[in-house]
């Protein structure tokens, strides 16, 4: 079985792009659990986190559920929060933002 690194190196790429932008408070990203990708390949995440402390990744997982599992571990050992299903993961974005807005107005 040959790893997919294409679509993680885009990934990877788009997030880096993001989060340097001023306007960008944090990211959702939504992204693929497959067999041909190993979970060592989004350590890229917590990489990302490190550089941007100020600016949460949270992550939700589609496809394979078994994979998304193993990812999962692997993410949330490393302070990466991995969300199922993606509804959860835009409320914590959503009560996160009224956090900041209400610690802002102090």
């Amino acid at each position: 079985m040959t790893p997919i690194t294409g679509v993680v190196e885009g990934n990877k790429i788009v997030l880096e792009t993001l989060l340097r932008d001023k306007g960008v408070d944090a990211i959702v990203a939504i992204l693929l659990a497959s067999p041909k990708i190993p979970p060592e390949a989004y350590s890229y995440l917590p990489e990302l986190s490190a550089r941007y402390p100020h600016k949460p990744i949270y992550t939700t997982f589609t496809g394979d559920r078994n994979v998304y599992e193993q990812v999962r571990s692997y993410l949330e050992q490393r302070s990466i929060p991995v969300f199922l299903p993606l509804e959860e993961t835009l409320e914590t974005l959503h009560i996160t933002c009224r956090c900041r807005e209400a610690l802002e107005r102090k």
